[in-house]
């Protein structure tokens, strides 16, 4: 198997490592895609080593086509999954523990999926439920590159292949307009429940 490792001058270097041995409750999932993340970044350049237990090599999140479940588990091999890593995802394949693996949404492809577990939880959890964010309420967020992503869209969800986006792609400031914390979830006007 290969992986992607940073030699001593920090350049991406596709070197061959040991195939994942998967521990009780994991799984090995062949990986398709992988999501570029800033910690990734700051691991490259020697500033964020992987937990414990986590290959050395970078990648927080992917998503690929399980080979090897546990019997016992909800998965089997042939599943489409994305899955959180501690590490490890910029190679062939990955041993991840089997509940931190997810189902890829149905009409996202891989490379679109290959974000769920880290970029989009992450933004979930600060907009809808930390921030408050209704449905046809819009956002304005810091693209990756820095710049600034201006787009009117409505938060809710719709049947196209963008779902996802949907929650990210719209502009307005959801914890001025919403400056107390809900005490509850009203699930009718959650933008990320269809």
């Amino acid at each position: 198997m290969h992986a992607v490792l940073v030699d001593g001058k920090q350049k991406l270097v596709w070197t061959e490592v040991p195939d994942p041995v998967p521990r009780a409750g994991e799984l090995v999932i062949d990986v398709h895609a992988a999501a570029v993340n800033r910690a990734d970044l700051l691991q490259r350049a020697g500033n964020y080593p992987p937990p414990p237990g986590w290959p050395e090599w970078m990648g927080l999140e992917v998503a690929g086509v399980v080979v090897e479940a546990p019997a016992e588990s909800r998965w089997k091999a042939g599943d489409k999954v994305c899955a959180l890593l501690g590490g490890g995802g910029y190679a062939e394949r990955v041993a991840v523990p089997v509940e931190m693996v997810v189902p890829v949404p149905e009409g996202l492809s891989m490379v679109e999926a290959a974000a769920i577990p880290e970029a989009f939880a992450t933004s979930y959890l600060n907009l809808c439920i930390e921030g408050g964010m209704k449905k046809g309420e819009t956002v304005r967020r810091k693209d990756g590159n820095r710049g600034t992503m201006d787009r009117d869209r409505d938060a809710g969800w719709s049947d196209d292949r963008n779902q996802y986006e949907r929650v990210f792609q719209a502009r307005h400031q959801a914890h001025r307009q919403h400056p107390q914390k809900p005490s509850a979830r009203d699930e009718s006007t959650d933008p990320c429940r269809p």
